[in-house]
């Protein structure tokens, strides 16, 4: 199923996921090729499927473009339809070419049925799901870097442990830091601690504190509501190996002889932070942390391998680690 001659685009567009902003991005870039603003008014209609029936949508797309430009039907929310009425609609678009160009929006759809085949046959259909911790980090990196600011890899992943795996939360987040930073460049743990709060009561943060004071009860319960909060366990893990790195440097300064005054300036932490570190760093032999980093390593492999349920991999690793 081809477009007219002279028009841009496929007839059938899908653009499905969960990672709304950029599945928003991408439709605001399809709308920008297909309707120009001004003509938006007469050529484009978005409706929504949990609020319009199934044959307005057919006979929206029926409806010829005005003017001889391209008209543009999106509808959302399109996992709302049932399956009857997912059925009608893929019936529709496999009997004929509709004049107006379709976009099809859902957060996830059943990929068995056929009005998703129609969509990846007869169209395109572009996924959007959740984004695993380093494509966040990559996505929080650029758009910082977009404002003129800097940020470390480090950094970045508090960040992202504090607010969650949402883009748009972090990419709200970023802005507000960007403003809070004024003309310093660099953005740092301490801006991110005094800016970005999260809804939640628990935070990762809360989880590698009670691993760092070896409380095997607080943590394993900490690190149930963390999991159950959607924190990808790959995340946990990474923040969770950040803290006994940071656990054995600070050991180490502290060892030679460093002030623990000095200790925040070293590691490059707030105060507070290093004054936990150091505490913590008395709680573990010089062995213990590196083993306790050895044991983060297999558990890291045992994920990614599928060796292992996520959760069951991160549930006996803190119990090593607190053991």
């Amino acid at each position: 199923m081809t477009k007219k001659e002279g028009t841009q685009g496929r007839t059938i567009y899908l653009l499905l996921g969960e990672e709304d902003l950029l599945l928003e991005e991408k439709l605001v870039e399809i709308l920008q090729r297909l309707v120009p603003p001004g003509e938006r008014s007469w050529n484009l209609d978005v409706l929504y499927a949990d609020e319009t029936p199934v044959e307005e949508i057919i006979n929206r797309m029926d409806t010829l473009p005005f003017l001889g430009g391209e008209r543009v039907v999106v509808v959302k929310r399109l996992e709302a339809l049932s399956a009857r009425e997912q059925e009608r609609l893929a019936s529709y678009l496999e009997e004929r070419e509709p004049p107006s160009a379709l976009v099809m929006v859902a957060s996830t759809l059943d990929k068995r049925r056929r009005l998703y085949q129609v969509a990846k046959r007869a169209g395109e259909v572009m996924e959007f799901p959740r984004l695993p911790a380093r494509a966040l980090l990559s996505h929080v990196k650029k758009r910082v870097e977009r404002e003129g600011k800097r940020i470390s890899d480090a950094v970045a992943m508090t960040l992202i442990a504090l607010v969650g795996n949402s883009l748009r939360d972090l990419v709200s987040e970023v802005a507000k830091l960007v403003a809070y930073v004024g003309d310093r460049k660099v953005i740092t743990v301490q801006d991110i601690q005094e800016v970005c709060t999260r809804g939640h009561e628990v935070t990762i943060f809360q989880l590698v504190d009670a691993i760092g004071d070896r409380q095997l009860g607080p943590a394993l319960g900490l690190l149930r509501e963390v999991l159950q909060g959607g924190e990808p366990p790959l995340l946990i893990l990474f923040m969770i190996a950040r803290q006994f790195r940071l656990i054995l440097q600070a050991k180490a300064l502290l060892e030679r002889g460093l002030p623990s005054s000095r200790l925040h300036a070293e590691l490059g932490v707030p105060p507070f932070l290093a004054q936990r570190l150091a505490e913590q760093s008395r709680k573990f032999s010089l062995r213990e942390v590196q083993g306790a980093l050895s044991r983060l390593l297999q558990a890291d492999v045992a994920i990614k391998s599928g060796t292992q349920p996520p959760d069951l991999a991160l549930e006996l690793a803190v119990v090593d680690l607190c053991g």
